[in-house]
């Protein structure tokens, strides 16, 4: 338009983005405020430039100066289109890195069959790349947690729970060990004691015996001295018997005295 116009110079007055040369994320910025076009480059560290362009966004100094400015949509639309443009050549980069080769050029041509054969190529390599970002998010959120003052909290007190959950169980492994030495204790203590009891009783048996044996002797001598003392009453009888008789026959033999003249 500015050509139609005759306007001489107009690529100095408006510089198209084929006109652009790299810069560094910091002039980058300088060139948005200014409301200026930006333009990412393949070989650039998109990453860094990304961060650069995240921060000054999230600087609370710079957003209230932005605020004030009537093209602060336009400032803020042009960065963040800048950032995907770095994003798209950050994902091509990841991808050759699986691919372990470079992507042809994006102005290339190519022929139906080397974009088919390198479409399932690039398709393995863009799920490799999704893993590592899944990992890589997953590891971030979880330092990010670790971080976080009410995670924090929450995990002392999962250790603490968890502590004491440990210690009840240690008192009850203890008490279950104290009842069962307890009952081992006791069975024994049982055991000792039917013994004796079972001793006792063996002793008077055994003396009951010895008890019922000496009566039982006794009883005997008593039977034998009685039959000795029957027997002897019975010999003196029979003595006496026999004097009498023989005195009786001595009595009977003698004659009779004859009377005196």
């Amino acid at each position: 338009m500015l050509d139609v116009l005759g306007i001489k110079n107009a690529e100095k007055l408006v510089p198209l983005p084929d006109d652009q040369k790299p810069t560094d994320p910091i002039s980058e910025n300088q060139a948005a405020l200014k409301g200026k076009p930006l333009k990412a480059f393949m070989y650039q560290n998109h990453q860094a430039h990304i961060q650069v362009h995240q921060s000054m966004m999230q600087d609370p100094a710079v957003a209230a100066i932005i605020g004030q400015n009537p093209q602060a949509q336009t400032i803020m639309a042009a960065l963040q289109a800048h950032m995907a443009e770095h994003v798209g050549y950050m994902y091509r980069q990841q991808v050759e890195q699986q691919l372990g080769m470079p992507l042809p050029p994006e102005d290339e041509k190519l022929s139906p069959q080397v974009e088919m054969a390198l479409s399932g190529m690039m398709a393995q390599a863009a799920n490799r790349v999704l893993q590592q970002s899944q990992a890589a998010a997953a590891q971030q959120q979880a330092q990010q947690q670790a971080q976080d003052p009410v995670i924090q909290m929450q995990q002392q007190e999962l250790a603490i729970r968890q502590q004491e959950v440990q210690l009840k169980g240690q008192k009850q492994e203890g008490e279950m060990a104290l009842a069962a030495a307890k009952l081992a204790l006791d069975k024994e203590r049982i055991a000792g004691d039917m013994k004796l009891n079972a001793m006792k009783v063996g002793v008077d048996i055994r003396a009951r015996n010895h008890q019922a044996e000496s009566q039982e002797q006794q009883a005997g001598a008593k039977l034998g001295i009685e039959a000795a003392k029957h027997k002897a009453e019975l010999d003196m009888q029979k003595r006496q018997a026999m004097l009498q008789h023989i005195q009786q026959f001595k009595r009977d033999e003698t004659p009779p005295e004859q009377p005196k003249e």
